[in-house]
């Protein structure tokens, strides 16, 4: 059981946090928790950022928007970009100030952070192994401690 106070352990959504040793039940709830709020396609790359009035005719010069086209392509980018800041304040707020590296790197994109997130804490490579094997190795219990509190 970790010594932190239950105040750091657990998001302001009661989610515990994103520590080193819990990222499988963090994903889980914190995928449920984005899929709540109704951010998840956009974490999930379900929803990519949509494309701003200017990169539209920057991209596609054959094809002028009208007035109308312009406000609705904007609507569509501000409203995807709400969704993408809220998503990233969600995920920062249920990760631990230790491990907000990724979140900070990749402050504009939910997807970045998410990804990033992943790949450090749900890697199965040799590396990965080997730290946690390290960790293992390492982990002593307190002589004032029980098992159950151990854990």
């Amino acid at each position: 059981m970790d010594n932190l106070p239950e105040n750091l352990r657990t998001s302001r959504y009661g989610i515990e946090k994103l520590r080193d040793h819990n990222y499988q039940n963090w994903s889980f709830q914190c995928s449920m928790l984005l899929a709540e709020k109704e951010v998840w396609e956009v974490v999930s790359g379900t929803h990519p950022r949509p494309l701003t009035a200017e990169e539209h005719e920057t991209k596609f010069p054959e094809d002028k928007l009208t007035e109308a086209g312009r406000r609705k392509t904007q609507k569509e980018f501000d409203e995807w970009n709400k969704r993408n800041a809220d998503a990233i304040r969600i995920i920062s707020f249920t990760v631990s100030d230790n491990l907000q590296g990724p979140i900070r790197a990749n402050k504009t994109s939910a997807k970045a952070a998410w990804d990033e997130l992943q790949q450090i804490h749900a890697s199965n490579d040799k590396q990965r192994l080997f730290s946690l094997l390290r960790r293992l190795y390492r982990l002593e219990m307190n002589a004032n401690s029980s098992l159950i509190e151990h854990e």
